[in-house]
């Protein structure tokens, strides 16, 4: 793509003729200089000026345009060099905040193993952040849990469908419930705690805007509940240690308690967590989570073979929980 395309891109995407300067490390006019013979070339305004700087519609039909070829050439010069182990490439993918430090190291010592010469690169973003991003051709794939509206340009695989757990402390557990507490808890391991018990507990969640606390929203509506959440977070890793505290209980995905499990493994009895299905009680939970890609981009093997792994990885990692 020649450096007129590149430069309108820039400036498509980053909003900004300064942004794009600096991004492309050229001066303002020269940017401005590109964008201006565009403009004459094609005899139409691909920017409003006024009163705000944006596309316009002639803009916005160049810049889809430009995404899509950008993509084709990227993936043209990776097929023609993908010559097994000994290929040179990159490829970037996106893993949502709340999954990167479980899934990032096995998904990155698998792949390295067998494409040693193809350089990783993982971004931590939120996952309508990531859908935008491998949409403009950004990221060549991304796992996201939740979900924009659905985009005709994307290629989605649902891995799994999201179940969640209750980690409970044992003195927090004898602090709220006393007695009743014990009983409970073989209860709760056969059938789920519901949202309704929950609710008893001080609660550690995502935070507004989540898919998780969007959920909590709805069963509080529905219900008629007041939970009472001390913290939020999209850190979900750190959610084992504040449960520990004895200071909140914490709802997360089933996924996210191996951490848990593997911690347990060297306590004693009375200082492991409990690990509690919820039974969510026909509030509606709609949390799949999804590997998508481009539909325009073309995959060489080394790609295709990392959407392999992050699917195997991603399943592995559910089973064991």
């Amino acid at each position: 793509m020649n450096q007129r395309f590149e430069a309108f891109l820039a400036v498509a995407e980053l909003k900004s003729i300064r942004k794009a300067a600096e991004q492309q490390c050229v001066s303002y006019q020269c940017i401005s200089g590109h964008i201006r013979s565009l403009e004459e070339e094609y005899r139409t305004r691909l920017f409003e000026r006024r009163p705000s700087f944006r596309l316009t519609e002639s803009g916005q039909i160049l810049v889809e345009s430009l995404q899509k070829i950008r993509l084709i050439e990227q993936g043209i010069g990776e097929a023609l060099d993908d010559r097994g182990t000994a290929v040179v490439g990159h490829v970037k993918i996106g893993v949502p905040f709340s999954r990167y430090t479980e899934l990032v190291p096995p998904i990155l010592a698998r792949f390295k193993r067998e494409y040693p010469n193809v350089e990783l690169e993982i971004s931590g973003e939120f996952s309508d952040v990531l859908e935008q991003q491998v949409e403009r051709g950004l990221l060549d794939m991304a796992l996201v849990v939740q979900q924009a509206e659905s985009s005709e340009k994307l290629e989605r695989k649902t891995l799994l469908q999201e179940r969640y757990c209750f980690l409970l402390s044992r003195p927090l557990l004898e602090n709220v419930m006393g007695d009743e507490g014990t009983p409970s808890v073989r209860r709760w391991q056969e059938s789920g705690i519901t949202l309704r018990e929950i609710s008893r507990f001080p609660l550690v969640s995502a935070p507004n805007g989540s898919r998780l606390r969007a959920i909590l929203d709805t069963a509080a509506r529905q219900q008629n509940l007041d939970f009472r959440i001390v913290f939020s977070s999209n850190r979900l890793e750190t959610f084992d240690g504040i449960a520990r505290t004895d200071l909140a209980g914490c709802l997360l995905p089933l996924q996210m308690t191996e951490i848990t499990r593997r911690l347990d493994q060297f306590r004693k009895p009375e200082k492991k967590l409990l690990i509690l299905p919820v039974d969510w009680e026909g509030v509606p939970v709609n949390s799949d989570v999804t590997l998508i890609r481009h539909r325009e981009a073309v995959f060489p093997a080394y790609k295709q073979e990392l959407m392999r792994i992050m699917e195997e990885q991603f399943r592995s990692a559910d089973r064991n929980a």
